[in-house]
């Protein structure tokens, strides 16, 4: 997965052979992949193997967790620090992922200090792993836990132990894959490995200070993400309905035409055609359509394509500050958005840092998935492989039905298919259908009914 040397040429011939028989070989190249590498005496091999190294550690008292580079890696990522607090209660627990994710953890309940050093450019820069050494030196851990595939020991350059997570990780994923037991979704899937291994390494400590260690052992509960936000995102978001004289207006669409990656990214064309859909309601009133990252541009050819009357109804939103971003999606009914890091964002339950500021949390969140797994990445209420968004509203997901999608598809960065195809079959019209039922009606559509201290 570094997309250098052998694997850089491997994931080429796949997509060469893909492109070649698109309908059979990713099915025939699956099936062969997990048969083997979703082997249960593979995961076994590769859980023992870290148990043990997490046994030869003498002492946690401090523990530093890297994440991989983007968004929505540092906010799914945080599940593992509820199970690591309910081993080791006692042990300073720090985080290190991406710099505007971080920015939205600092409310983190079980975590000492959040550093946000990656810029999400996909891999860590120089000057990222300069900071990242400098903390490392700096604050002297027990033990690094490493789920980022780009860094390696040898970048750290310290004597701390250093566990390198991604590869027992990606065992346990491709296990789940095949053998369709337990959820898929990122950040359930991290809480189950942390408590499987931890559990496997700790449950009877031999050479741990017994003060440091829960002797009880309570199986942490998975409840979702959370994020928060300042009293001036919070005020960011309130200034801009405002002024665009929002404050009062219900049935809101939070339009995202932006996603990290092409095979992510819907198709400006099809875009274009679920917003025609949506607009020519007489339920849609108005909807905030996001401005182009990381540069401008697709919401003004979005814009320019529609008639005049359904351009009335289109409110483009300005690249503002991330927690201003996220406070505006809670004052939406509905975000609508391709598989990227801003629909974790939606899904995630948001929390004030000002006691005087109340947060909605009943948005609808609906994600248009192309090469990306749903069961990973997406949210939906209706299906029992997914997980639901952590929102008091339904969320749901839409696949397009393309017979290329196939495991190698996580690695879009090394996907080198010479035409997009990730979008082909998706229903237009149930997608449109579906964002303006809940719009209509957004307060009882689909509604689930959740315990807000539950949630939290």
């Amino acid at each position: 997965m570094t997309n250098k040397g052998l694997s850089k040429l491997g994931f080429y011939a796949l997509d060469r052979l893909t492109d070649s028989f698109p309908k059979s070989f990713p099915k025939v190249f699956q099936k062969a992949f997990l048969l083997i590498a979703g082997n249960e005496l593979v995961y076994r091999f590769y859980q023992k193997r870290y148990s043990r190294k997490l046994k030869r550690i003498e002492f946690f008292g401090k523990i530093l967790i890297i994440t991989d580079v983007n968004i929505g890696d540092a906010i799914m990522m945080q599940q593992s620090i509820n199970v690591i607090k309910s081993y080791y209660p006692n042990a300073q627990v720090d985080y290190l992922c991406n710099q505007s994710g971080g920015d939205l953890l600092l409310g983190l309940r079980e975590v000492n200090h959040v550093f946000n050093v990656f810029g999400g450019n996909g891999y860590p820069t120089k000057n990222e792993l300069a900071v990242l050494r400098e903390i490392v030196k700096a604050n002297k851990y027990s033990v690094i836990m490493n789920f980022c595939p780009f860094i390696s020991i040898q970048d750290l350059q310290n004597d701390v132990p250093v566990l390198q997570l991604y590869v027992p990780y990606a065992s346990y994923i491709i296990r789940l894959w095949r053998t369709k037991k337990g959820q898929m979704h990122f950040s359930a899937a991290v809480h189950s490995f942390f408590e499987e291994l931890a559990r496997s390494a700790f449950h009877h400590p031999e050479n741990q200070d017994s003060d440091q260690v829960s002797q009880s052992h309570p199986i942490s509960v998975f409840r979702g993400n959370t994020i928060y936000l300042t009293n001036n995102a919070i005020r960011a978001a309130r200034d801009f309905l405002a002024r665009n004289n929002l404050s009062r207006i219900d049935h809101l669409l939070f339009f995202n035409p932006n996603a990290f990656s092409r095979y992510n990214q819907i198709p400006a064309k099809v875009q274009i055609q679920i917003l025609r859909s949506i607009l020519a309601s007489n339920d849609v009133k108005t909807v905030l359509l996001g401005a182009g990252y990381p540069s401008g541009g697709i919401e003004q050819t979005i814009l320019a394509s529609l008639p005049p009357e359904y351009q009335k109804k289109l409110i483009i939103v300005p690249h503002l500050p991330l927690g201003a971003f996220a406070a505006l999606i809670d004052a939406c009914d509905v975000f609508l958005s391709s598989d990227t890091g801003p629909v974790h964002i939606a899904a995630s339950w948001k929390i004030s840092l000002s006691p005087n500021d109340l947060l909605r949390n009943r948005t609808t969140v609906v994600t248009v998935f192309g090469a990306s797994d749903s069961r990973m990445y997406g949210y939906d209420s209706h299906r029992p492989d997914h997980i639901p968004a952590n929102q008091q509203a339904p969320s749901k997901v839409f696949i397009a039905d393309t017979p290329r999608r196939n495991i190698t598809c996580i690695n879009k960065m090394g996907k080198t298919c010479r035409e997009v195809r990730c979008f082909d079959g998706l229903n237009l019209r149930e997608i449109s259908g579906y964002v303006i039922s809940c719009l209509r009606n957004p307060r009882n559509q689909g509604m689930l009914k959740m315990d807000k201290a539950v949630i939290e």
